[in-house]
């Protein structure tokens, strides 16, 4: 199953690491210009380094 998450800051970031481990196939959408204050939690930080991993999880 696929699921889509709008935004990718801290809490949008835990649950598609969990759902990816349940054996979801995640996709996350973030804006150009992300306002995340915890970037070394969330996958928002991959629109400005390109990729981003967490967890292990590319």
């Amino acid at each position: 199953m696929r699921v889509l998450i709008k935004g990718a800051g801290d809490l949008a970031s835990g649950i598609a690491c969990r759902l990816h481990a349940a054996g979801f196939s995640v996709m996350m959408t973030e804006i150009a210009q992300p306002t995340t204050i915890r970037k070394t939690v969330a996958f928002s930080q991959a629109v400005y380094d390109k990729s981003g991993c967490l967890g292990g999880i590319e």
